[in-house]
């Protein structure tokens, strides 16, 4: 059976938030303020956010799979922000925030935020994606052009 692979977008207020990647033999990996997490595909969606799922085609899904598996932390930048301004990362303007500081991905483990983080661990994968997508709503229109929507 083939394996169901999808990366998901998550909206807030209708604005690309946030972003997952879904295996169906593993679940629904994210980064996000608890670090690098696995969940059952039920426990991911909430009422509070609508969502598009985009098809995707991992070339070789245990080089995936063993990426995510590490534990990774939001980048600093991020984490320290939210600290100074309980609340904040519940607002869209957060989905953004990278852009303060770059304009082309990171690819150190130390520092990456969500969107940097699953772009990567896809890479590691086989997939080739651009290297100037940071945000949810980047990596949207990117898909919206270049991948099945399910």
């Amino acid at each position: 059976m083939k394996e169901d692979q999808k990366i998901i977008i998550v909206f807030l207020n209708s604005i690309p938030y946030h972003c997952a990647v879904h295996i169906s033999s593993e679940g629904v990996f994210e980064l996000n303020f608890l670090g690098s997490n696995l969940r059952n595909l039920d426990e991911f969606y909430n009422k509070e956010y609508t969502y598009e799922e985009f098809k995707i085609n991992i070339k070789d899904i245990k080089k995936t799979i063993n990426f995510f598996a590490c534990k990774c932390m939001l980048t600093e930048k991020i984490i320290n922000y939210e600290r100074n301004n309980r609340g904040w990362f519940k607002t869209p303007e957060s989905a953004e925030f990278i852009l303060n500081y770059r304009k082309t991905r990171s690819r150190k483990y130390n520092d990456l935020n969500c969107i940097e983080w699953i772009l990567l661990g896809l890479e590691k994968g086989g997939l080739i994606l651009p290297n100037n997508i940071l945000t949810a709503n980047q990596l949207y229109k990117w898909l919206k052009i270049n991948n099945e929507q399910i």
